[in-house]
């Protein structure tokens, strides 16, 4: 089932966070960290067990996560 979700991925070390979007089946989000380069090279330098990853908030549509995504990043 595709699901469409807000994401905040936490690094325990220095508390910087990285806020995202998934919209893929939900089946493959457990090990879904996100795509880009600071959050690949960060989790690569630290490992995984040092990052905590919360579900932030689930939308309706594509157009809605957008927007939501924007949201987030801005507040936190």
């Amino acid at each position: 089932m595709k699901v469409f979700i807000i994401y905040c991925i936490t690094n325990n070390i220095n508390n910087k966070k990285y806020v995202g979007q998934f919209n893929r089946d939900i089946k493959h989000f457990p090990s879904y960290y996100g795509s880009g380069n600071l959050i690949k090279r960060a989790i690569k330098k630290h490992g995984s067990i040092s990052f905590n990853k919360e579900i932030l908030e689930e939308c309706n549509n594509k157009s809605d996560l957008n927007a939501q995504e924007i949201y987030w990043i801005l507040r936190l």
